[in-house]
């Protein structure tokens, strides 16, 4: 199983050409942006066996319970390769409550590459830092934006969720940043507004970032979010034309 946006393919490529060469049975699995996005042109392109288009979570199980008996047809959410032909299912369904998905079993990773990789360093290298995703979807349609993988839908994690969150950070890890990177953090201020309090309340002491969105920003919000302990709003400027 392997990831990876547009501007990635030729890594992608040649990373499955590289897992084909070692072992020619095995099973390519490829999610995220540009599996999303042009789903056919991998599958022709490259030696992925299965595309899983939009989010994984629930599509990735169903692959695993049905891949072993030849009953791919009939997981939704993909585009597979057999015998030269590609096949295309039935799209996966949006999860609509966040807050039960998991979190991630970082456990998994070398994290010592994702903390050392952070914005966050740019402003201070000391910061510990990893990446959290607090929301999916957004419903504006910036030109140089992509929303194929999450859609134009907003959907949003309860403050309570990722307060546990950042919780198990600091603790297992000992996290002192939080790169939030959702499309658009900023959407529900009245989310913010409760996130915010939470971790003033809990004397949490992180210092985080997120994506913002100009329009949506006033003076209130920024200074409970400073007082949270935000450092950096990441904006997307269109055009330096209000009229545009």
């Amino acid at each position: 199983g392997i990831t990876g946006m547009t501007t990635e393919y030729k890594s992608i490529k040649w990373l499955a050409s590289a897992i084909k060469q070692i072992n020619s049975n095995s099973k390519i699995i490829l999610g995220g942006a540009l599996a999303t996005t042009l789903p056919e042109f991998v599958l022709e392109k490259t030696e992925i066996d299965i595309v899983v288009t939009g989010e994984g979570e629930e599509t990735i199980k169903n692959i695993m319970n049905n891949i072993s008996k030849n009953r791919l047809r009939a997981v939704k959410g993909i585009y597979f390769k057999e015998k030269n032909k590609i096949y295309k299912n039935q799209p996966q369904e949006q999860i609509n409550d966040l807050d039960n998905i998991p979190f991630p079993d970082r456990d998994l990773f070398s994290l010592d590459k994702y903390i050392k990789s952070s914005y966050l360093k740019v402003f201070d290298n000391s910061i510990k830092t990893l990446n959290i995703v607090s929301s999916r979807g957004c419903p504006y349609n910036c030109v140089y934006c992509s929303k194929a993988m999450w859609g134009q839908k907003y959907r949003f994690r309860s403050a309570d969720n990722i307060i546990k969150e950042i919780e198990l950070l600091k603790e297992t890890y000992g996290i002192k940043g939080i790169q939030f990177v959702d499309d658009l953090f900023v959407l529900n201020r009245e989310r913010v507004f409760e996130l915010c309090n939470k971790i003033i309340q809990k004397k949490l002491d992180i210092k985080w970032i997120v994506n913002g969105r100009v329009n949506l920003m006033d003076f209130e919000m920024l200074k409970k979010m400073k007082e949270a302990g935000c450092k950096v709003v990441s904006y997307g400027i269109e055009s330096g034309n209000k009229e545009n």
